[in-house]
């Protein structure tokens, strides 16, 4: 939220109303490498042989990727249809 509200500010300064839509995406732009990597060290550690850890750190991850993704989504629609209004 700290990038958000900074570039929010300079925006303002800059006699702008708000900013591209675009800057919500950050966000998702981070967790979204997770998407493939995770479940793929999940599934790869998930043998008897292997430390039960390694999955639960993939679901970490796994949940990093959902929360980033889908709340950059929600804020990202929310957004575009109030500028439609």
């Amino acid at each position: 939220m700290g990038i958000y509200k900074k570039e929010l500010d300079q925006a303002q300064k800059n006699d702008q109303h708000s900013l591209p839509l675009e800057q919500r995406l950050v966000f998702a732009m981070l967790g979204a490498p997770f998407l493939p990597i995770a479940p793929l060290r999940m599934g790869w550690t998930g043998h008897p042989s292997v430390s039960g850890w390694n999955p639960i750190t993939a679901n970490i991850a796994i949940g990093f990727m959902i929360m980033g993704n889908f709340i950059c989504t929600y804020q990202y629609l929310d957004d575009a249809s109030t500028r439609m209004r």
